[in-house]
């Protein structure tokens, strides 16, 4: 990604990648990072699953 040179693309590709960019900054600026993300309890669960065997394989065999 380093050796692309932005003057070579072109101006429609530009404004459509800025434009992008924009959106995104913009989503990420009005994320309120105080408060602790919302998980489902599915997610929780599968991650609670796979910690168990993750401890199970490195009990079994360090």
């Amino acid at each position: 990604m380093g050796d692309i040179i932005w003057e070579k693309f072109a101006e429609k590709k530009r404004l459509e990648l800025t434009e992008k960019t924009n959106r995104l900054s913009d989503r990420l600026f009005h994320i309120y990072y105080e408060k602790p993300p919302k998980v489902n309890t599915i997610t929780k669960i599968k991650f609670l699953f796979c910690r168990m065997i993750q401890k199970s394989l490195h009990e079994n065999d360090p």
